[in-house]
């Protein structure tokens, strides 16, 4: 449902419904929902384990601004 914008290193795309999109370990992303109404379903996979206070998870809503 909806449509995301990902960037993944310095590559944008617009993902749709039923989109995929595989982001490497380690590499710098973003997933800004781009409709008003938006569902992603993530798999994660790690090659090794880390802490829950090694891992981040930021949201942005459209119209949001991102500071640098």
């Amino acid at each position: 449902e909806g449509s995301f914008i990902v960037t993944i290193e310095k590559q944008t795309k617009q993902v749709n419904q039923g989109g995929v999109y595989i982001i490497p370990s380690n590499v710098p992303h973003s997933i800004i929902a781009s409709t008003s109404k938006a569902r992603v379903m993530a798999m994660l996979t790690c090659g090794k384990q880390r802490t829950r206070s090694e891992t981040t998870l930021n949201f942005t809503m459209p119209g949001d601004v991102i500071a640098p």
